[in-house]
């Protein structure tokens, strides 16, 4: 369950879900202009993760008797066929979100894959702003026991006064 800047990477709605699939898979199986291999090959994925992510898809959402057909189908909508539909999203999310990861850390993956898998490429996460700097000064560490066996610990540095503080930097 990977949170992104828009929330979950694949949404567990089957409404919400079902152009998810549809979208991502397109461009899963979709043709990359400048090397002409499939966008699976060039993000990064196996040939074996690109027809499985296809076949899922096939089986969600096939015509008429693929699993989201039957779930909007009021004639065809009944507990289990809900129960299945939440179940497969649950699958699925499971089975793509390591490849999902694959593809945000991918060198060729662009704005288009951040809207499409609705992820967060790794060029683009946000870096620590704190910078760390050592303390050249020697620090000297204090325990005192405290209830139940916990310990509490309290530093300074060699040339301050006895209290404990902090050392500059």
């Amino acid at each position: 369950m990977t949170n992104t800047k828009k929330g979950l990477r694949i949404a567990v709605s089957p409404k919400k879900c079902d152009p998810y699939i549809t979208t991502s898979d397109d461009r899963l199986q979709a043709i990359e202009p400048t090397s002409g291999n499939p966008y699976w090959q060039f993000l990064g994925l196996s040939s074996t993760n690109a027809s499985d992510w296809h076949n899922k898809r096939l089986f969600w959402d096939t015509v008429n008797t693929g699993l989201f057909a039957q779930y909007s189908n009021p004639a065809t909508s009944t507990k289990p066929v809900k129960l299945k539909a939440k179940q497969f999203i649950k699958d699925f999310r499971a089975f793509a979100n390591p490849l999902l990861s694959i593809i945000a850390a991918s060198p060729n993956a662009s704005a288009d894959e951040e809207n499409i898998f609705n992820l967060v490429l790794n060029v683009n996460r946000p870096h620590p702003s704190k910078t760390h700097t050592k303390i050249a000064d020697l620090c000297i560490t204090g325990w005192k026991s405290g209830l139940l066996g916990s310990m509490k610990a309290t530093s300074r540095n060699d040339h301050v006064s006895k209290r404990a503080s902090l050392v500059a930097g």
